[in-house]
């Protein structure tokens, strides 16, 4: 079953992956109350040839991808650096790449852990040099240069804890990029 939202005249179907975590949690309540329907197929990210057939039989418009391990799981396992490069570097990429091949946009949720602790305390302008000093920071930088070399978006947020206070601007930032999208 294919389900739908509604962006000014235009249906949407927004693929949203990672809707099962904190974050993607955090998503579902916000695409619902912007008219947005959450779709997830809970496959494994890493495999890209999965998320390509899911795409076309879904006839996705778009994707958020809230997908990735975290600060805590980067540091409490004992693989943490593998898993932590496939999935928040080299998955990320590789689904933003198809998503250019495919011609959907790809918006990726990333972190201002990318900045690490030599540039401060955020907020940070897209002028800052990415300085990473954590492993968590290190990975989703990797994951953010592939998706924009792919043409894709990239959101950074603060801890996650912040989110609810920037509820508005994150949902306003991703509504109007999809607005955009369905413009063209």
């Amino acid at each position: 079953q294919v389900e739908f939202a509604l962006i000014g005249s235009w249906l949407m179907n927004i693929l949203l992956i990672g809707s099962t975590g904190q974050l993607g949690g955090w998503f579902i309540p916000v695409l619902e109350a912007y008219g947005h329907v959450q779709i997830d197929p809970r496959y494994d990210i890493r495999e890209p040839e999965n998320f390509r057939v899911y795409c076309h039989e879904q006839c996705v418009d778009a994707v958020i991808n809230a997908a990735g391990w975290n600060n805590r799981r980067c540091l409490g396992s004992p693989d943490a650096e593998t898993e932590a490069y496939e999935v928040n570097g080299k998955a990320a990429g590789k689904m933003a790449e198809l998503c250019r091949e495919m011609e959907i946009p790809f918006y990726h949720i990333s972190t201002e852990y990318v900045f690490g602790s030599e540039n401060g305390v955020g907020p940070f302008s897209e002028e800052v040099t990415p300085l990473p000093d954590s492993l968590y920071g290190q990975t989703k930088l990797c994951g953010d240069k592939a998706v924009l070399a792919a043409r894709g978006y990239v959101l950074r947020v603060s801890l996650l804890a912040d989110l609810f206070r920037h509820e508005v601007a994150a949902t306003n930032i991703i509504s109007s990029k999809l607005r955009a999208s369905v413009a063209c």
